[in-house]
């Protein structure tokens, strides 16, 4: 919008002209130069020379369909409901605390039911995992299991084979197979496969997410247990890495 005017007059079509259509930048220039060509504050005094309620009142239809009273809310809208707005429709995707306060909702609503005690001995790979009279404690792995456990099994589930839970079931041996099919119903776990043009809703567990959640764990996990060497970083786009950045704090 170079050196043009922005101002109703011509952003809204008076002179019979098509509206042009106003795009973000021309409404936040339209915003800007009224407010200080007017000297507005807000919320006291928005539309003080009543430009735009003079504008749209020579309508008589708009006139008698939209007060004056009316004009007045509209510009100077409650701020605990601007509020509310701004925070139901900003940006819903992944959430690291949206995700972590869905594990524990999808963990408490699975261990309500009357369910029998399930356990596996990691150890016992010979024996499809079956828990022995001997088995240590360390090595047993249960349907009743505590968050950070079960969190730490799939984290490294998700950087040993990939991100559709259900494609690792069906190649995993007996066993292992049972435990992430139980994990999968206790978290609730989604695949990571949706039809194109649709996304994951903000609640949606999938196994990246899981491993999103907490940034830290599963790079530690690939250094100390996968024993792979990692180079300088790339320049990557991935949204958990975003929503963990601090919105309130500036570099010098």
């Amino acid at each position: 919008m170079a050196n043009r005017k922005v101002t109703y007059s011509n952003v809204f079509a008076r002179d019979g002209q098509h509206f042009y259509g106003l795009i973000r930048q021309d409404f936040k220039a339209l915003v800007y130069v009224n407010t200080k060509k007017n000297n507005l504050t807000y919320p006291q005094n928005w539309d003080k020379n009543q430009d735009c309620k003079n504008y749209f009142h020579e309508d008589p239809e708009i006139k008698a369909g939209f007060s004056e009273a009316e004009f007045s809310k509209a510009f100077n809208p409650d701020s605990e409901f601007l509020r509310v707005l701004k925070s139901a429709l900003e940006y819903q995707g992944f959430d690291p605390k949206v995700i972590l306060r869905q594990l524990l909702r999808n963990r408490n609503s699975f261990l309500k039911g009357e369910r029998e005690l399930k356990e596996w001995d990691l150890s016992n790979v010979s024996d499809d995992f079956a828990v022995k009279d001997d088995t240590a404690e360390i090595n047993k792995f249960s349907n009743k299991g505590p968050l950070s456990k079960d969190i730490a099994f799939l984290i490294i589930m998700f950087l040993l084979r990939n991100k559709h839970i259900s494609k690792i079931i069906k190649k995993l041996i007996s066993g292992i197979s049972e435990i992430l099919e139980m994990l999968k119903e206790k978290y609730e776990i989604k695949d990571e496969v949706r039809a194109s043009g649709t996304s994951l809703n903000s609640k949606d567990i999938t196994l990246p997410r899981i491993a999103g959640v907490i940034i830290e764990n599963p790079l530690l996990r690939a250094l100390r247990v996968l024993m792979e060497t990692v180079n300088d970083l790339l320049l990557i786009s991935f949204p958990a890495f975003f929503s963990r950045t601090p919105t309130n704090e500036s570099l010098s």
